[in-house]
């Protein structure tokens, strides 16, 4: 007998990165799904038209006009929360404060974040300087991020890297260095943490209530990673599914996979169904 989901099933919306934003979604409900994580190209898509807001609130009327929602979105790509330049950062704040007053308005819940840089060293204990002042960096930045969102829609959630932040161990060690930290939920990438050899059952687990949003995909080593489940990786899924479930997991199950965007559109629209019913199997492991 095939268990019953608890989890509500979503691809993020850079699958289909060429779309605009009103074409993304009407693809995504022919094809079966009615939410999405809404990502990078979607976002700027939106804030960059000339009268943003005013475009953020048409958009949001016309997704709840077709019963879409984003209930998890993902804060830019390039955004180096240990950016060293204070101009710089002026404006790296100043962005990350229009896409969290773009989730507040598009009512997503859980907002996923870089946490840092890949260059940062692990070991910061013993680290040069310039190392520890860009973690002084990420933290003075989410203080400042949690201080702007109080009150709005969404948790911002912390993501496991590839060489930095890349455990559950070095996530929970940054949040209980930030001042209101404990307001912060964790995202879970998958592939990121299949690559540096974790346990994403282990994972979901210690993380427990924190774990609010989750980056579904496969990973068979570096340069091979960010792709659909059972392709070649290792992650075990039949036990991260019990593990969501045990802790009472109720984000999304969201697949971010971008190697997959490599296909033509035809395919990747047959390759869209398959996701459908491949997240439906997975339920039943």
């Amino acid at each position: 007998m095939r268990k019953k989901s608890v989890f509500r099933i979503s691809v993020w919306s850079s699958y289909f990165k060429e779309l605009k934003p009103e074409t993304m979604v009407d693809t995504f409900l022919a094809h079966g799904l009615d939410c999405s994580e809404l990502s990078d190209e979607h976002g700027w898509a939106l804030l960059e038209k000339p009268r943003p807001r005013n475009a953020i609130g048409k958009f949001k009327k016309y997704c709840d006009e077709k019963s879409f929602s984003f209930p998890q979105g993902h804060f830019y790509l390039t955004a180096n929360l240990a950016e060293p330049h204070k101009k710089s950062r002026i404006k790296l704040v100043d962005d990350l404060k229009k896409w969290c007053d773009l989730f507040n308005d598009l009512d997503v819940k859980a907002g996923v974040l870089h946490p840092g840089p890949l260059e940062i060293k692990k070991n910061l204990r013993n680290a040069p300087d310039s190392e520890k002042r860009a973690l002084e960096n990420i933290v003075s930045t989410l203080e400042e991020l949690l201080a702007y969102s109080k009150g709005m829609s969404f948790v911002i959630c912390l993501e496991n890297l590839i060489e930095n932040f890349d455990c559950y161990s070095d996530i929970s060690a940054l949040i209980r260095k930030i001042r209101g930290g404990e307001k912060l939920g964790i995202c879970l990438d998958t592939g990121h943490l299949n690559w540096c050899n974790g346990n994403c059952a282990e994972f979901a687990v210690k993380a427990g209530a924190k774990l609010k949003a989750l980056h579904i995909t496969d990973c068979m080593g570096p340069g091979l990673d960010h792709i659909l489940p059972f392709g070649g990786g290792k992650v075990d899924w039949k036990a991260l599914i019990k593990a969501l479930r045990k802790i009472h997991y109720s984000g999304l199950f969201n697949f971010e996979i971008p190697k997959e965007t490599n296909c033509p559109m035809p395919i990747r629209l047959k390759k869209l169904d398959y996701i459908v019913n491949l997240a439906g199997e997975m339920m039943n492991l």
